[in-house]
């Protein structure tokens, strides 16, 4: 028995921004603008940070997406319709290096290899046993992961395959879900064309050798090197810490109301406990407070300048007790008053 495992994650619990689009996208046209921006700013991205694919965001934050995606739509399916959506730049790099490899063995070993530049909730194991080859998905235990979330990684995995090797109609010999069997099955055995089992001991894919021994038509020995080499190097930037201060600000910064703002709560969308976001914020020399203090001032800035709001409603909105103790922050920012600073700003 052969048996390849993809190394374990270096970052745990973050994925490419890139894989939201796809849900975005099975939503009706003349919403998609208006989800995109409330996405954003509940992500707390700038619209370059939400089309650049290496953005990265926690897997708690896709988690909280999609049960509101599912609340909205009632499609309990989402996952498998989003999958039908996924093209070659949701995927990024890997779909570079694994299309470029021959046969479709190799091409699954080289995107196990760079999974993580994907998503790192997820380990990808392959095992040989005689005539069958079992691609099993391990997700993160410490991480709630939806069934629809692991349906759509599922699909995605085969309609890669599929597209792959110009086989439309290539099929498991049968796939495995560890969550219970849905009501309604009919889009399932639509897509993946095999016997399914629900409420498995483990998410699997489970093929024939003879179909990962089908050729790639489209396999390029100098694009799977120059691809590889720069797959490496973005795996190494992986296990690199993220750069925690900013992130923390870019979530604070996209609230309304700062008063409604706990470290707690920006501690569970990045996807982390408390006392590990004050462990990264003081590995960068600073502290949520420090944070916190810093977007209140640029938010108090901006909004003193524009005198659109009463100072009352500001210091409120900012999680100041009274007018006064923004008036009392103002002068350490700034040396003077509010009223000085409006009209000299003007």
């Amino acid at each position: 028995m052969a048996f390849m495992g993809q190394q374990a994650p270096t970052n745990p619990g973050s994925a490419s921004v890139a894989l939201i689009w796809p849900f975005l996208s099975i939503a009706p046209t003349c919403d998609q603008a208006q989800l995109t921006a409330q996405v954003r700013q509940r992500l707390g991205l700038s619209a370059s940070q939400f089309a650049d694919p290496s953005t990265r965001v926690p897997i708690a934050q896709f988690a909280e997406m999609l049960d509101r995606a599912l609340a909205r739509t009632g499609q309990r399916d989402i996952g498998l319709l989003a999958a039908h959506r996924v093209e070659s730049v949701h995927l990024g790099l890997t779909v570079d290096v694994a299309r470029s490899r021959d046969p479709l063995q190799s091409a699954l070993e080289a995107g196990i290899r760079f999974l993580p530049l994907v998503g790192d909730c997820v380990q990808f194991h392959l095992e040989v046993a005689g005539d069958r080859v079992t691609s099993r998905f391990a997700f993160d235990p410490d991480i709630q992961i939806h069934e629809a979330a692991v349906e759509f990684v599922i699909a995605v995995s085969l309609m890669w395959a599929r597209r792959t090797t110009g086989v439309a109609d290539l099929a498991p010999l049968e796939i495995h879900f560890t969550h219970p069997k849905p009501a309604d099955t009919s889009r399932h055995e639509q897509l993946f064309l095999c016997p399914l089992h629900f409420g498995a001991p483990a998410t699997q894919i489970v093929m024939s050798k003879q179909s990962l021994e089908k050729p790639l038509g489209g396999a390029e020995p100098l694009l799977a090197t120059l691809s590889t080499q720069r797959a490496e190097t973005l795996l190494q930037e992986l296990s690199h810490p993220h750069d925690t201060a900013a992130r923390v600000r870019q979530l604070l910064s996209a609230e309304t109301a700062l008063r409604n703002v706990s470290a707690q709560l920006i501690a569970k969308r990045l996807g982390i406990g408390t006392r590990t976001l004050a462990r990264r914020l003081n590995d960068e020399n600073t502290s949520y407070r420090e944070v916190l203090n810093d977007v209140r001032k640029d938010i108090a800035l901006t909004e003193i300048t524009r005198g659109e709001r009463t100072t009352a409603d500001i210091a409120y909105s900012l999680g100041f007790a009274s007018p006064q103790g923004l008036y009392r922050a103002f002068r350490r920012w700034t040396g003077g008053s509010t009223s000085a600073y409006r009209r000299s700003a003007q």
